[in-house]
């Protein structure tokens, strides 16, 4: 019954099925870029540890480094290399440090703002203190959010499971690396120096 009266709507309306293909086609691609749009790690917004906005669609056409830190015992280490080659590659790199409640303790955040921006005067752009890992369901923080779950970034489906991992993306937005936070910087700084289609 269904297929008669698409039939009868063809030949009353006179449009070719490779027409009807090309439409249904055309809806198909802008639902998908739609759908990428949506999941795009440039829509998120976030609060800083200084209590600015970290816009992520304002940082440029830059490789991104993302990595949650220990804010009960941050890597000190870890942190200043970090910044050493955020420093060395402003042009390339942004780096987001997100200080993790999911490891222990966190430092108040007082103390916190004191060892990071006097203490290591770091230069890279730091998030709020919030849990990183997914089991924190609608509390997880935003932007980890997207970096543990597939059906967003479209390549890790995996939660946080040591403080320090780094997490890379390309210029154009797709993540392409989660690495250890044992990784010598060595090896980061080879990576962000790749060409990711």
């Amino acid at each position: 019954m269904k297929r008669k009266v698409i039939n009868k709507f063809l030949k009353n309306y006179k449009i070719p099925f490779s027409r009807i293909l090309l439409i249904l086609f055309y809806v198909l691609i802008n639902f998908i870029k739609i759908h990428a749009q949506n999941n795009s790690y440039l829509n998120y917004k976030f609060q800083a540890l200084d209590n600015s906005q970290i816009d992520i669609s304002k940082l440029g056409n830059k490789k991104m480094i993302i990595v949650p830190f220990d804010a009960s015992n941050p890597n000190r280490q870890q942190l200043l290399q970090l910044d050493s080659l955020f420093r060395k590659n402003k042009s390339l790199l942004n780096v987001i440090a997100i200080p993790s409640l999911d490891f222990g303790n966190a430092l108040n955040e007082g103390r916190l703002k004191k060892l990071l921006y006097d203490t290591l005067n770091l230069s890279i752009l730091i998030a709020k203190i919030s849990s990183v890992k997914k089991i924190s369901g609608a509390n997880q923080q935003p932007i980890m959010q997207w970096l543990t779950d597939k059906n967003l970034n479209g390549h890790f489906d995996i939660d946080i499971s040591n403080p320090g991992e780094i997490f890379i993306i390309s210029e154009n937005g797709k993540l392409f690396a989660r690495i250890s936070s044992t990784i010598d910087i060595n090896y980061i700084k080879k990576i962000i120096n790749k060409k990711v289609d």
